[in-house]
């Protein structure tokens, strides 16, 4: 390893539209560059300047960089140093640094999640998961339904209208729609109260055969709707609840059997004594007992608002009432009161001595059979107790219709927040998946939001055998800057550069280009390539990266005839394997290895400014395509040896 350290001031920038990357431009940078070039392996390189603002911390000896870089001497750069390890200052300096760095090191890893505050390496909690976020979301959206500030702060505290009035009116949309089931069920229990007045004045023979008609036929309708509901199911379901469904059924069948039961009660019970008999009537009860249950199921099962649902219960309670105090209500008279006040009077008229007292038994006889029948006769008024029925019939309508609209329309305002929560949701992650595409390829950006959350901390890397490498450097730009006052110390040059890379990455735009991935900008150099993402067959990822080069150098003239520039490219390309994949953690970086990497790179550095530069391999590949080359001949290539190499001809373009 060699490591250049050195002292200066620098320019922070971001370069280009896409791929940014965080770097800095000074001519300290470049020089630094060159110390690293010019180094040793296993020494550090420091200039004068660095070993002046080390305060004589560390033991160096000559570094004599001007005799390893042609680019040191010729600048007058001849005092260099190279520090030595091992020596007591440096270690002096360990210990004063120890303690802080060890304390500053296990904050920054705490706050990376890679340590606890022990010191230990902290693994990942997987234990918690979404469900249980949800379940403590829903438990705090219940307790918040009991609390009146929470309530008051939407809502009307009693009339239960929203304060916001587009809240409202989309509430009023939401409920405007009665499901079909809603009024099927009104039709059944309307159906069901005519059929029960019908067969309240049949006979008590008659009575008992309808009920077992609908004794019989109610469990097998119940049994037809559920086995349908089961066979929709899923059958990974079906197990799990074929028992609750059992359970439900006997359990409706047993409410149903009690109230069977409890009716027939009704009849049973309080038989009529002999001596007395009934007034005719009009199924008088039976006909109240339906319309109260008409009353709570139109104003208890129907999806209408509360102020609405009480005037609607309002309104049948007062023909309900009118009925009560209108109709007769069933009572017990003595079955000869008819005949034996005629005998009285035929006895008064006839005038016999016995008068006085067959007239006492008569009446005597009377008044017992009539206690009699009184005493079988309900002790409190039927009207009274009917309209004490109807009275607390709808305070409950009244109560229940109230709680269910405040559940309905917090429910509304949860579903108003989910719908909220989630377009932000979808906003941050698109705002997520366009911030990361522009550090990684679109392909591997898609890779990490889609793996699960134990995968997306493990190494990302593929192998791809024909991928199309390009380097282009941007030729007398290092004669174009210059740190003076007049430009802001570099930074309008450093604009000029990031001008030209813009320019680039909106060529990269062009659906031409689509297969063409901007792995980074290295100084000026420029690097991209193509068939990284497998979904490319033959060699037309290729030609685009060849097309690509060609508009480059287009694009760079029309820049220089109007910025008066004299910019040049020097472009190198090649065709091979590669390993592409994500290192780093804390800022992860795409990049691609291999020696087709390299010799693209060599390509390039070796390459002549205006000239694309290709090996022979791409030469093959593109003349097959109808592109033109002139050869260069043997070139020696650092690290490579003797390379022949082709020039592609710009007269396709």
């Amino acid at each position: 390893m060699r490591v250049e350290y050195i002292v200066g001031k620098h320019i922070v920038e971001f370069l280009g539209l896409k791929k940014w990357q965080f770097d800095v431009w000074s001519n300290d940078v470049t020089l630094a560059n060159h110390m690293e070039s010019a180094g040793i392996p296993g020494r550090i390189h420091i200039t004068e300047d660095t070993l002046e603002a080390l305060q004589g911390t560390f033991k160096v000896i000559p570094g004599n960089g001007h005799e390893r870089s042609k680019w040191l001497a010729e600048h007058g750069i001849k005092n260099t140093y190279l520090i030595v390890e091992g020596e007591e200052g440096r270690e002096h300096s360990l210990q004063q640094q120890s303690t802080f760095s060890r304390s500053t090191l296990s904050k920054e890893l705490q706050l990376t999640g890679k340590m606890d505050r022990q010191g230990n390496p902290l693994r990942r909690e997987l234990s918690r998961t979404i469900n249980e976020d949800v379940n403590k979301y829903l438990e705090r959206g219940i307790e918040a339904i009991n609390k009146e500030a929470w309530r008051n702060a939407y809502c009307e505290p009693y009339l239960l209208v929203f304060k916001h009035a587009p809240m409202e009116q989309k509430f009023l949309q939401y409920k405007s729609n009665p499901s079909l089931l809603e009024i099927t069920n009104l039709l059944w229990v309307f159906a069901l109260c005519i059929l029960a007045l019908g067969i309240g004045g049949l006979a008590f023979a008659d009575q008992l055969i309808a009920g077992g008609v609908a004794f019989v036929l109610l469990p097998l309708l119940l049994f037809l709707l559920l086995f349908r509901r089961f066979v929709k199911l899923p059958r990974r379901k079906r197990r799990h609840s074929g028992l609750r469904r059992i359970q439900k059924c006997l359990l409706v069948l047993l409410l149903f059997s009690v109230c069977a039961f409890f009716l027939s009660l009704r009849f049973a019970l309080q038989p009529t004594p002999s001596k007395c008999e009934g007034k005719q009537l009009k199924n008088t009860e039976l006909i109240f007992e339906c319309a109260l249950l008409l009353l709570l199921c139109v104003c208890s099962f129907q999806s209408i608002l509360f102020l609405e649902k009480v005037f609607i219960a309002f309104l049948l309670c007062l023909p309900v009432l009118a009925s009560i105090w209108m109709l007769n209500f069933p009572s017990l008279i003595p079955k000869d009161e008819q005949s034996q006040q005629q005998k009285t009077q035929e006895i008064i008229k006839e005038g016999n001595n016995l008068t006085t007292t067959t007239i006492k038994l008569l009446q005597q006889n009377y008044f017992l059979t009539q206690k009699i029948c009184n005493e079988n006769n309900p002790s409190i008024e039927p009207r009274i107790l009917f309209t004490l029925v109807v009275f607390f019939a709808f305070i409950l309508i009244a109560l229940q219709s109230h709680r269910s609209e405040l559940i309905a329309r917090f429910d509304f305002i949860w579903k108003l927040q989910a719908l909220s929560e989630n377009a932000e949701v979808k906003k941050t992650y698109e705002q997520n998946r366009k911030v990361l595409e522009n550090i990684l390829p679109a392909h591997v950006a898609k890779h990490f939001l889609c793996a699960q959350p134990t995968k997306r901390s493990d190494l990302y890397s593929e192998g791809r055998e024909n991928v199309c490498i390009i380097f282009v450097t941007i030729t007398e730009f290092d004669k174009f800057y210059m740190e003076m006052d007049t430009n802001q110390e570099g930074r309008e040059c450093i604009r000029v550069l990031n001008e030209i890379i813009g320019d680039f990455d909106n060529i990269l735009s062009d659906p031409e280009f689509h297969c063409i991935e901007k792995i980074k900008t290295i100084s000026t150099t420029f690097m991209a390539a193509s068939g990284l993402t497998g979904s490319t067959c033959g060699s037309s990822h290729v030609v685009a990266v060849a097309n690509f080069a060609l508009a480059l150098f287009s694009q760079l003239e029309e820049f220089n005839a109007h910025s008066f520039g004299n910019f040049n490219l020097r472009i190198g390309i090649n065709v091979g394997p590669v390993v592409a994949g994500v290192i780093g953690t804390e800022k992860p970086h795409y990049d691609i290895w291999g020696n087709s990497v390299n010799v693209a790179s060599r390509m390039d550095s070796s390459g002549v400014p205006g000239r694309i530069q290709v090996t022979e391999e791409t030469k093959q590949i593109l003349e097959r395509e109808g592109f033109e080359f002139e050869c260069r001949g043997e070139i020696n290539v650092k690290g490579k040896g003797l390379m022949t190499t082709y020039f592609l001809k710009k007269s396709k373009w």
